[in-house]
């Protein structure tokens, strides 16, 4: 039996350095010349004044309900410091990926603007070395915002109809909570436009990088409302799918009684179709079940949610019907938001929605851990060099907003589908082209919520189940661990790894003639919503059912851990997570090496398994030759922290692998409208062969931190480890994992490896800010080697020589 030892705490050498560092913002990659200079001046003054002329129309039309915002876009060559466009009384709303710069001007002439851009433009005086306000080199363009650019993907699919009065998602650009009021106000003046019409306003959210509002809106006046300045985007409202199979049957006699969870045990909260709370398996261990749809009650029916809820509880019912025992050890709590077809509330916004249940449970249940949304809004694939999605950007706020409740949000990367049955987009065509469109059809990418930054996302394996019924067909993976047909792959916002892990989700087969279907008998075991005359269980296939898996694990580690940060069980699951070896992938996938591989190969196969499949006990002890060490911490931005990882002389000795794998997870705040949607990044490297006080006047030498590029003084170069996958790669997201893995003895050992974790502030500007993380670092010998014992005692010796 394998010894379960408990963790270490890794020891911190270095909290801080004495100053902070300064950001560095590039300069303006041209330099125009005199008569470039003024004629550029003159062509911004011209766009300036067209901009103002068709403010003061609508102003004149609708001034009397709603004070039309003056928004345009500055499109650049490179990024644009936001503090010199504060000295143009222009506020900074959102960055693309270009570095185009969408403001709002308070100053509704743009009287500064124009002087600052007359003088830069002007004659240079003698006593000048070069034009005034440099930055401005930066512009390209100034434009208005086209109504063409603020229509989402439903609406354009699906316009309007001549006479039509439609529900629609009207997003603001958003201020910043000091505009709080200013917001509200276009809010009830788009209401008075729309009733006038026969339409208004049914919800809207507010939050605190997002404001939404859901309107009826009759056609007549959605191209009014898409020329104003304060609107962002219109779409339709986004749908969700849920993917349903077919039934398995055990006899009620054969089950028994089931018992009733801890009072003090974890809850998940499943946000989704609701929840049958009769069911034999689910009933001792429901705490509460609300619905937030409009005259519907919390029961289930559509199917959906009752059957992520049997995963969530159990984790693995196949196992508890083998063994016939059901012992569940969490509660479980229901918010319904989806209907009988699995949709959204017509008339209420499901970020509304989404906050609103969380309000609830988080302030009625100081139990509840996790929070699972299975849904997904199929319309919206990300694209790379997209803003982020709505649902997304939500989630993301409200992990932020509860963060001290320490709330663990899991999302369903979604299925490759356009429908309840997954298999739409999946014809005999692209079937036979398994497992090659995971990694280049745009249409595989993951959807929205997906692209959570603060959630962990979930993808999908193979069970590696033969089909029971159908000789005549054969499965698309056919083989456990093997990526999942329907599973969406990655990467999400600014490039960060997505998924975050994978579990086991299920399988689709091809059946002669009839080109790819669903398959009772190759997915996973759960819980039906009809028990009374369908039996207590069904089969699922879907990356739903997988990210419920990952639920179950979440709170049955906090089981362990009760005082456990979010951070720290998403480091601690992620750093259990193991990718499947090239033997057990499929091809080409098999050739893909994270260790020796290119750069665009690691990118591969991280966007289809993320980090991997996360193992319960790997996340919860340590072993004889498997050290577990973490710790958790507050960090000042634009800083660093710097740890010992005590590594004995026999880890780097013998044959078998040797891996060191380092895991960071933090909760930024984040931006919706914004090329950096991150307000902090962090980033980690990992030395040898030099001391902490080094390493301290090294990095407090560095006068200044370029914005994109990995921190590391030039002096220390010789001594950092490369670790897989890089720090370019892995910096872009909250929950990294990066891994030393040696295959061979190497010539130069270290029993004191130097562990710098850094802190970089990008928008939050907030010299009291901290941001808060967590690190795991695992040390393991694939050898019968006694490695707990000794770096124990190496922790112990170095605790007493410092004190």
């Amino acid at each position: 039996m394998m010894d379960r030892l408990p963790h270490l705490r890794l020891p911190v050498m270095v909290e801080g350095l004495p100053r902070s560092k300064k950001k560095v913002y590039s300069k303006p990659k041209k330099k125009r010349g005199d008569a470039e200079r003024t004629e550029f001046g003159m062509k911004v003054l011209d766009e300036s004044d067209k901009i103002i002329e068709k403010f003061s129309k609508w102003k004149d039309k609708y001034g009397n309900r709603i004070d039309p915002a003056l928004i345009f876009k500055i499109e650049a060559n490179s990024p644009i410091n936001e503090a010199d466009l504060d000295k143009m009384r222009l506020k900074v709303l959102g960055v693309d990926y270009k570095d185009a710069v969408v403001v709002f001007a308070d100053d509704k002439h743009l009287n500064v603007f124009k002087k600052m851009l007359k003088e830069h433009s002007g004659e240079i005086p003698p006593s000048q070395t070069g034009a005034r306000y440099a930055f401005i080199h930066a512009f390209e363009d100034l434009r208005e915002i086209t109504p063409d650019e603020k229509k989402g993907t439903r609406l354009r699919k699906e316009p309007l109809k001549e006479g039509e009065i439609a529900i629609l998602d009207i997003e603001l650009w958003h201020l910043g909570k000091d505009y709080r009021e200013q917001m509200l106000s276009w809010k009830e003046g788009i209401d008075e436009i729309l009733k006038k019409d026969g339409g208004g306003v049914t919800d809207f959210y507010p939050g605190q990088a997002l404001f939404i509002i859901r309107a009826k809106v009759p056609s007549a006046i959605l191209d009014d409302l898409l020329n104003f300045g304060q609107v962002a985007r219109i779409d339709r409202p986004p749908k969700t799918v849920l993917d349903l199979a077919k039934v398995k049957r055990i006899s009620l006699d054969e089950i028994g009684e089931i018992p009733t969870p801890e009072d003090n045990a974890p809850g998940v909260l499943i946000v989704d179709s609701g929840i049958m709370s009769g069911h034999p398996l689910l009933k001792s261990a429901i705490g509460d079940a609300q619905s937030y749809l409009n005259g519907k009650s919390p029961a289930d029916e559509d199917g959906h949610g009752t059957a992520v809820t049997g995963i969530a509880l159990y984790g693995d019912l196949k196992k508890c019907i083998d063994v016939k025992t059901f012992n569940p050890e969490l509660w479980i709590f229901s918010a319904r938001v989806c209907d009988e077809n699995g949709d959204y509330d017509e008339e209420k916004l499901p970020e509304t929605q989404l906050r609103d249940a969380i309000k609830y449970f988080v302030s009625n249940y100081d139990n509840v851990r996790v929070v699972n949304l299975s849904i997904g809004d199929p319309e919206e694939v990300y694209r790379v060099e997209e803003y982020q999605f709505r649902l997304a950007a939500a989630i993301d706020e409200i992990a932020f907003e509860y963060k001290d409740k320490n709330i663990l949000f899991v999302v369903s990367a979604g299925n490759y589908g356009d429908g309840r049955t997954v298999v739409e987009y999946l014809e005999e065509k692209t079937g036979s082209r398994y497992p090659n469109y995971l990694l280049n059809d745009s249409r595989a990418k993951i959807i929205d919520p997906a692209t959570s930054a603060l959630a962990l996302t979930v993808g999908s394996l193979s069970l590696g189940q033969r089909s029971a019924q159908r000789w005549f067909t054969n499965t698309l993976a056919g083989f456990e661990e093997f990526p999942s047909p329907f599973t969406r792959t990655g990467p999400g916002v600014n490039g960060m790894i997505k998924p975050d892990l994978v579990e086991l989700g299920g399988d689709l087969s091809i059946e002669r003639g009839s080109g790819i279907v669903t398959d009772p008998s190759i997915g996973v075991i759960t819980t039906e919503k009809d028990f009374l005359t369908e039996g207590l269980f069904r089969v699922e296939d879907g990356t739903s059912f997988s990210a419920a898996k990952v639920s179950h694990l979440a709170a049955k580690l906090w089981k362990e851990r009760p005082t456990a940060t979010s951070n720290l069980i998403k480091a601690l699951l992620t750093a259990s997570a193991k990718i499947p070896e090239p033997e057990i992938r499929p091809p080409p996938l098999d050739k893909l090496d994270l260790k020796k591989g290119l750069a665009e190969e690691k990118t591969e196969l991280l966007n289809i398994y993320g980090q991997g499949l996360p193992n319960l006990d790997r996340a919860s002890f340590s072993t004889t030759n498997r050290v577990l060490l973490i710790d958790e911490r507050k960090i000042k931005l634009n800083d660093i922290d710097i740890y010992e990882i005590p590594v004995p002389n026999e880890f780097y000795k013998g044959t078998g692998r040797r891996t060191l794998a380092v895991t960071l997870a933090f909760d930024p705040p984040t931006r919706m409208r914004r090329k950096q949607y991150l307000g902090v990044t962090m980033e980690f490297h990992l030395f040898r062969g030099v001391d902490v006080e080094t390493i301290e006047q090294k990095y407090a030498k560095l006068e200044e931190v370029a914005v994109e590029e990995e921190i590391v003084p030039p002096s220390l170069e010789r001594n950092k480890i490369d670790l897989v996958p890089g720090v370019n790669l892995a910096k872009k997201g909250t929950v990294q994992k990066r891994m030393w893995i040696i295959d061979r003895a190497p010539k130069d050992t270290d029993e004191s490896l130097k562990l710098v974790v850094i802190c970089n502030d990008k928008w939050i500007n907030d010299d009291t800010y901290r941001q808060r993380y967590a690190v795991v670092v695992i040390v393991e010998q694939r050898e019968n080697v006694r490695l707990y014992n000794r770096v124990r005692e190496m922790i112990r010796l170095r605790t007493r020589i410092r004190v």
